[in-house]
């Protein structure tokens, strides 16, 4: 069998993942098709996306963003195959219109991403940005700042990351609520508080962290705004790893200015790359790191190899357990 699959990554990204400090991910997915001839297609700034799918049997969207006009000019396309959980950047109903099954996975990241957030978390909490430039400056022992232990942590969304991330926050004897969707299917035991999406103003007035989990639709797309931010404490810390999007720009901005809550960490930005000159990066009470919450030689192996077994089933005609639409 031959597959031509489409990788939403630039060749020099590519380049950085067989190069990473661990195992060649691009290795471990070949060695998951076997058997399968592969050629791919790698994303070019000077082509358009529609010539470059036009005859691949696979889309790996990656960064890339999979319109309709994309998936309608892709005449033998048989799947739509994340490398990790976000869709948002896929056209699902377009896939679903042609009978094309899309896929995510959402089991290899969790355990990277649950750590990426507890270190938001303390980086935010203990205001290292602000610390690191009064060391710069001679000056030791500044800032004072809290302890986790004991503090409420508010998870917006209940989904893999967040159990992972509740693991190590117990560790620190925190108190743990959290809203869902879907509260009824949450397998978190022992929760303080559980409710569904309703109950979001609860969790802002009454969490020191407030982290967020939840995927970026419609529903979700601007969800935290100014007025959102002004509801919480005011030593309250906002942290964001899951999608940019969620949270509105321009009242994020405005609330951390205005330092209506002591500050904030972000992995996801609603640019990326971001232009050096950002005045997200400017912002002294904002700790930010590029987007790699799943940068871990572990995740990337987990994901690549699952990722290639559920392309080995979409070729095969099968349906992947993690498929959103079929």
């Amino acid at each position: 069998m031959r597959a031509k699959i489409f990788l939403g990554i630039a060749p020099e990204s590519l380049k950085g993942l067989a190069s990473s400090g661990g195992p060649n991910v691009m290795e471990a997915f070949l060695e998951e098709l076997e058997g399968i001839e592969v050629d791919f297609v790698l994303l070019e700034k000077s082509r358009p996306m529609t010539q470059l799918v036009n005859d691949v049997d696979i889309i790996i969207p990656a960064v890339a963003d999979v319109s309709a006009k994309v998936i309608n000019a892709a005449a033998n396309l048989k799947g739509i195959v994340q490398v990790g959980v976000g869709l948002d950047t896929v056209d699902i109903p377009a896939a679903t219109k042609r009978n094309i099954p899309v896929v995510n996975e959402p089991e290899g990241s969790a355990i990277a991403m649950g750590e990426c957030a507890f270190l938001l978390m303390l980086c935010a909490t203990r205001r290292v940005l602000e610390a690191i430039d009064l060391m710069k400056k001679g000056v030791f022992f500044l800032p004072t700042t809290s302890e986790l232990g004991g503090k409420t942590l508010g998870l917006i969304g209940l989904g893999r990351s967040a159990r992972e991330l509740i693991k190590r926050a117990r560790a620190f004897e925190m108190r743990i609520i959290g809203v869902d969707k879907y509260p009824e299917r949450v397998e978190v035991p022992a929760l303080d508080f559980l409710g569904g999406i309703d109950r979001l103003d609860y969790i802002l007035e009454n969490s020191d962290i407030v982290s967020l989990h939840c995927p970026a639709n419609e529903e979700t797309r601007g969800m935290i705004n100014y007025e959102k931010i002004c509801k919480m404490k005011r030593n309250a810390v906002l942290i964001n790893l899951a999608r940019a999007g969620i949270i509105d720009r321009e009242g994020f901005i405005r609330a951390m200015k205005e330092k209506k809550i002591q500050g904030a960490g972000l992995d996801v930005f609603w640019d990326e790359p971001m232009d050096p000159e950002d005045e997200i990066l400017k912002l002294s009470n904002v700790f930010c790191t590029p987007h790699i919450a799943t940068s871990t030689v572990e995740a990337r192996e987990r994901i690549f190899r699952a990722t290639a077994r559920a392309i080995r089933k979409v070729l095969n005609g099968e349906i992947p357990p993690n498929c959103v639409n079929l």
